[in-house]
């Protein structure tokens, strides 16, 4: 039985409308915020940008709750242009160059499943090690049927294993030459959106 959640953001700009302008009254902790809602303990960190940070900062972190789910939440990149941007997605598997891990959505709680059911896609979400900034590059993930792509995701199950996961993210972007400008324009309502989705999850 889930009793304690786990939200990972990369920045601070992620989660801020989960943190700020949320239901959830969320103190701040050392090193975390914390907050209670629906009967859970919600804890959100932010983890950093980028393979060498995420690492570093999951060498360092002890889960102390067992019975706990971790989400990985953030901005991707979406490679397929007949998805659109600033909606939500929860792919059914994360990749990093030649390695995969499937998503074990039988881990997660049934009334949770069916609250994300139309967020799931079939296809997965690639993390690379430098921000998508060529449309070459994307086309050749996107053969290999990585619809998304970030930059941290796939070092979390990878490195805390054996609990229930899900990757939450929110198209900011389309991993093309005007990535950057998307990214920044498009943050504050993918927080937004990434709010929303948070909070259906957490109330299921």
């Amino acid at each position: 039985m889930i009793k304690e959640i786990i939200i990972l953001f990369a920045i601070k700009n992620e989660a801020d409308s989960l943190l700020n302008h949320s239901e959830i009254k969320f103190k701040k902790e050392k090193g975390f915020h914390s907050g209670v809602h629906n009967g859970y303990l919600i804890k959100v960190y932010i983890i950093g940008i980028g393979k060498s940070n995420v690492v570093k900062w999951l060498n360092a972190f002890k889960i102390i709750e067992n019975e706990c789910l971790l989400i990985k939440a953030g901005t991707c990149a979406v490679l397929n242009d007949d998805i659109e941007l600033l909606q939500a997605i929860v792919p059914s598997y994360l990749g990093y160059n030649d390695s995969k891990i499937d998503i074990d959505f039988d881990k997660i709680p049934d009334a949770m499943v069916k609250k994300i059911k139309k967020y799931i896609h079939k296809d997965g979400l690639v993390t690379v090690d430098t921000p998508l900034t060529d449309r070459a590059e994307a086309d050749k993930l996107l053969k290999k049927n990585y619809h998304f792509a970030d930059m941290e995701t796939y070092f979390v199950p990878e490195k805390l294993t054996g609990y229930p996961f899900l990757a939450v993210a929110v198209g900011s972007d389309r991993g093309d030459k005007n990535s950057t400008s998307e990214f920044y324009a498009n943050l504050p309502k993918v927080s937004e959106c990434l709010k929303n989705t948070l909070i259906e999850i957490i109330k299921a």
